[in-house]
């Protein structure tokens, strides 16, 4: 039976520093999109192993909440509004 690698595992293999909680990579990896793919562009060979290596797990991500009454209507309005009436052919 073979064992599962530990990000912290896998980390040290590819020769990246382990990510500590809470650090911000996007300091040193710069995304964009590219025919519809993430393209990261990194200062360095260790920083671009460890972004690929967080990618490779589970991804979560949050949308930070309005912060105005009025942010929340326009989000609202966003959300729930009726799209286009389909056109009559």
């Amino acid at each position: 039976m073979t064992e599962e690698l530990t990000p912290e595992q896998k980390l040290e293999l590819a020769g990246a520093t382990p990510t500590k909680e809470g650090k911000v990579i996007f300091e040193e990896c710069h995304l964009t999109v590219k025919d519809g793919h993430i393209v990261a562009e990194c200062e360095s060979i260790e920083a671009s192993k460890e972004l690929a290596l967080l990618l490779a797990e589970d991804v979560f991500i949050r949308i930070k909440r309005p912060k105005t009454e009025a942010e929340i209507d326009v989000m609202a309005d966003k959300l729930f509004s009726p799209g286009p009436e389909p056109k009559e052919s």
